[in-house]
């Protein structure tokens, strides 16, 4: 689970504060990722199909914008799965709020290709210069 307190009183300095309550250590690294890079939205299953690949059923893309990521590593492994927290080039900010109670309907009843949420961080950063301002 994750928690996050976001001030916005002060419309020029907004504050955002978060912190990671797992109930096991993480391990976290940044990751500076250049334009141009092939991606793909793993399998929810990711660690049975070798990470999605060769899976035609996986969202693949190229990268438009250079990006900055804190990318969550699983404690018993060392393989990098999720960026939680990240901005762009353009100075878009995004930042993952994990509930572990959330529920997600049935991909396999579906021909669109899929993004797994660990990688929704990521597909953002990647594709997005901006969001626009509801109000």
């Amino acid at each position: 689970m994750c928690t996050r307190i976001f001030n916005s009183q002060n419309k020029e300095f907004p504050v955002t504060g978060r912190n990671m309550d797992w109930y096991w250590q993480l391990t976290s690294s940044l990751y500076a990722f250049p334009a141009g890079l092939e991606r793909q939205g793993v399998d929810q299953n990711f660690a049975d199909t070798e990470y999605g690949k060769n899976n035609t059923s996986i969202l693949t893309w190229t990268s438009s914008y250079r990006s900055l990521v804190t990318v969550l590593e699983y404690p018993s492994s060392k393989v990098a799965f999720a960026a939680a927290d990240g901005l762009n080039e353009e100075g878009l900010v995004v930042n993952a709020l994990y509930d572990g109670e959330t529920r997600f309907p049935d991909e396999t009843k579906s021909d669109k290709p899929r993004l797994s949420i660990l990688r929704m961080v990521q597909y953002i950063l990647d594709t997005c210069a901006q969001v626009s301002k509801r109000g």
